[in-house]
């Protein structure tokens, strides 16, 4: 197998942005249409949906290169080369940590749903976290790149 095709991607679905986001639309609409006033009712329609694409779900792909974390249609991205990671572990988000692009204490977060994620050690200093519905398969992938990449 080449270097090329040893891609591991996991998804965090959003689905309470996606429900969200539909409820909003159709309110939207139909107050539009009830109250005459279609077009700031669609303008604010149009503006749900954008945010609904660029956060309906979370995709953390890992190549022999990087780990990339994108958010919906990927106009949000964040891109960790493999060879500026120290340390990769397991972790659970608290609730109060939130969802969506926060800042945490020592770093940055990605997160759309769920508490599982996986924090990396920077060498550079600080931290980044990725929410994950599999953080064990995520943790021994970049563990798997990181060896490879060991002197």
């Amino acid at each position: 197998m080449t270097e090329q095709k040893k891609i591991y991607q996991t998804r965090q679905p959003g689905l309470l942005i996606i429900l969200l986001t539909v409820a909003e639309v159709g309110f939207c609409l139909t107050m539009g249409f009830l109250t005459r006033a279609f077009v700031p009712f669609a303008a604010m329609g149009a503006l749900f949906s954008l945010v609904g694409l660029l956060f309906y779900q979370l995709t953390v792909r890992v190549d022999a290169e990087a780990v990339t974390c994108i958010f919906g249609v990927g106009v949000i991205t964040k891109r960790l080369r493999i060879r500026d990671i120290m340390r990769v572990k397991e972790v659970k988000n608290p609730w109060y940590y939130g969802f969506g692009i926060r800042k945490v204490p020592g770093g940055w977060m990605y997160n759309i749903s769920g508490k599982g994620a996986v924090e990396f050690t920077l060498k550079e200093g600080g931290i980044f976290r990725a929410g994950t519905p599999d953080p064990q398969g995520l943790v021994s992938q970049i563990e798997a790149r990181l060896k490879e990449r060991a002197p």
